[in-house]
């Protein structure tokens, strides 16, 4: 009979790889359209996002479950010291390049209060697209991932039924609050009560029916497969929506590709593959840098003449990518690693926090 799914979840962290590149090849037209040229490219790949949502969430729950005692505090400390470090070294090293070489970054100009801001993880107005973006762009999925930790942390004082009530409950009020008060789309009020935030809560189930609910050995392999492919699928070739539709075109493709591949682990059918589990260990990083990677490699690019070459788009596409997860993996290695081992204590872990 197989087993359940304990120890390192390496099909969560092959998914984190997964949702990292996603995110990285949807931002590489942004460099085609500075070179004049023009890629058909499926919007979709920012499902990536919703992918790390909806695992963010999951992993919350599966690691906070069975540890009544965890207090709020301790659960904030530990999250703070995972994502802030790294997050704080690249936004001071992206506004210092601002502050002494404005004509640098192709997209954003130097701003105090908005720079505050990022490092505080306060969604705020980005002086030049006036988007709710942080100084590290992609850093705006930081911002929901802290307010849903101090929700959830929140939510520690009660038992794990009603953790999930007030953590679910909560995020519901806030999307129809947005829904009813119809925010301007570019405000911080539309930001805090997007339905986006639900994704965290599909993740928070999918932690209970691994953890409560069953073994999703239980469930056959081929269900598992045809979730993981039909997720999948779903979340490339879905269009670029917002909202509810987004949650219904993003969202729940996302969560259905995270429970086939825990099915799918279930039934120890998920190979260890390093190169895979590396860039898993990496997402976070490649996601953090991969702005500045491609900036970078666009501008060299053009100055070196090779967006004349035929397929240039496609041959830039590919080293970018291979830039990006190669320059994310160093940042992971010499910067991100030893941040979190300093501020870490040097207590053993949870077996199944491979993705926290």
């Amino acid at each position: 009979m197989p087993a359940p799914v304990t120890g390192e979840l390496i099909g969560i962290q092959y998914l984190r790889g997964l949702a990292a590149m996603m995110v990285v090849l949807f931002h590489v037209p942004v460099q085609l359209r500075y070179m004049g040229l023009q890629a058909a490219w499926f919007p979709g790949l920012l499902s990536g996002v919703d992918i790390f949502f909806v695992i963010s969430g999951f992993i919350m729950w599966i690691t906070t479950c069975h540890r009544p005692n965890m207090t709020p505090a301790e659960f904030w400390w530990r999250r703070l010291t995972r994502i802030a470090p790294l997050y704080w070294v690249i936004t001071i090293f992206v506004a210092i390049i601002m502050l002494l070489i404005p004509t640098a970054p192709q997209s954003s100009r130097f701003d105090l209060h908005h720079v505050i801001a990022s490092l505080l993880f306060i969604a705020a107005s980005h002086p030049v697209s006036h988007n709710i973006e942080p100084v590290v762009i992609p850093g705006w999925t930081l911002n929901y991932e802290m307010f849903f930790y101090l929700i959830f942390g929140l939510s520690l004082w009660a038992s794990p039924r009603w953790r999930f009530v007030g953590t679910v409950g909560t995020l519901l009020i806030l999307t129809i609050i947005g829904m009813v008060a119809d925010f301007p789309a570019r405000s911080v009020a539309s930001f805090y009560t997007s339905s986006v935030m639900l994704e965290f809560a599909m993740g928070m189930a999918a932690g209970i029916f691994v953890s409560r609910a069953g073994n999703p050995g239980d469930i056959a392999l081929s269900v598992g497969w045809v979730l993981a492919a039909a997720g999948l699928s779903a979340a490339i070739l879905a269009p670029h929506m917002n909202d509810v539709s987004g949650l219904a075109t993003r969202g729940i493709p996302s969560m259905a590709l995270v429970m086939g591949v825990l099915i799918i682990e279930a039934h120890r059918r998920i190979p260890h593959i390093p190169l895979l589990h590396e860039l898993g260990n990496a997402s976070y990083a490649i996601y953090l840098s991969h702005a500045i990677t491609l900036s970078a490699s666009g501008q060299l690019w053009r100055r070196l003449g090779l967006h004349t070459l035929p397929h240039t788009a496609w041959l830039y596409g590919l080293i970018a990518m291979i830039a990006s997860a190669a320059i994310g993996w160093i940042i992971h290695r010499l910067v991100e690693r030893p941040l979190i081992d300093r501020f870490r204590s040097p207590a053993p872990r949870p077996a199944v926090t491979a993705a926290d």
